[in-house]
């Protein structure tokens, strides 16, 4: 309100006479929002039938105000090299994470939510005595769910060869003479598998 009031004193002098009422009209504008400021004042215009000249004018029937051009601001202050480098290594990091991401697409497709394709994968590994620590021969290795047994060499190895998902955990048993019967599970694909069985008495 005040500057377009400053705007209307500083019209030429030819308008003294027409410029004061409508000053002390536009001084009983109480909004200071500035397009309830204009409503306001466009129709104290509209009523008078006034135009005013300089920095306001009236056309086609609309107030109009013209400010300065804006004094140019100071150039932006370089940012520092701290805040440049961590620009720098967040994007780094987005795109080591996007690139990571996509490597482990093919992964995911075949993860639990889209079956993956049987294959053959092996185990392998070795039986010790619980006792001695030394690899124990003459063992029979089980896997039940794939009907295979395989009987423990004279370095207490053994090793199988199962066509099943990637990975998979099946369950397999250990039997000798003299000893008690071992059961647990282990991994498709490890081929390092090693357990001890105890004496029985």
């Amino acid at each position: 309100m005040a500057g377009l009031i400053q705007s209307l004193l500083s019209a030429p002098l030819a308008d003294v006479q027409r410029r004061e009422p409508v000053i002390r009209k536009l001084n009983d504008i109480t909004a200071t929002e500035e397009t309830a400021v204009l409503s306001q004042a466009k129709t104290v215009f509209a009523q008078q039938q006034w135009t005013v000249q300089g920095n306001v004018y009236q056309a086609c029937g609309d107030i109009h105000i013209h400010h300065e051009p804006a004094a140019p601001s100071a150039p932006e202050k370089a940012k520092p090299l701290v805040e440049k480098w961590q620009a720098w290594a967040g994007l780094a990091v987005a795109i080591l994470t996007a690139v990571t991401l996509l490597l482990d697409l093919p992964a995911k497709w075949s993860g639990p939510h889209m079956p993956s394709v049987p294959l053959e994968q092996p185990l392998a590994g070795t039986v010790l005595d619980e006792a001695t620590g030394e690899p124990l021969p003459g063992v029979v290795v089980s896997l039940p769910d794939f009907d295979m047994k395989r009987t423990t060499e004279m370095d207490g190895s053994f090793r199988f060869r199962v066509t099943s998902q990637r990975q998979a955990s099946i369950k397999f048993t250990a039997q000798r003479n003299g000893y008690k019967s071992y059961s647990n599970y282990a991994t498709l694909g490890n081929t390092d598998l090693r357990f001890p069985m105890e004496k029985s008495e």
